[in-house]
């Protein structure tokens, strides 16, 4: 578990595009380890500090950075949101259109409204 103020380091940066099959698909368990060790931590930090359950656990969004150097990276969180005050960066790339985050954001507000009528029905 990382420690508070400190940076997860990484092996050795590699290219995304031509980095083989091997060495990406560890890259990307390496990150989803770090995302689920974050979330994690804080849910714990949260839930002891409230003696209940966190909003972060009905939605939450973690923005991960990274900072390379000397060809190594380290990944930091940046930001955290939840619930209904997380952006979902709803806008769209310049050149490609608007952004398709209508759709989603429909689709999601319907599922969580049916999941919270469940919650509260307990």
């Amino acid at each position: 578990m990382l420690e508070e103020g400190t940076f997860n380091s990484r092996q050795k940066l590699w290219n995304p595009v031509e980095g083989d099959y091997i060495t990406r698909e560890n890259a990307k368990k390496e990150f989803h380890n770090f995302v689920k060790n974050v979330y994690a931590a804080l849910y714990r930090i949260e839930s002891r500090s409230t003696n209940g359950r966190p909003s972060m656990s009905i939605f939450c969004r973690l923005d991960i950075g990274l900072i390379i150097e000397q060809g190594k990276v380290d990944y930091f969180v940046n930001e955290v949101e939840r619930t209904a005050t997380a952006s979902l960066w709803s806008n769209g790339l310049v050149g490609l259109g608007p952004s398709k985050i209508g759709i989603i954001g429909s689709s999601f507000a319907l599922a969580l409204h049916k999941w919270l009528c469940i919650m509260t029905d307990i």
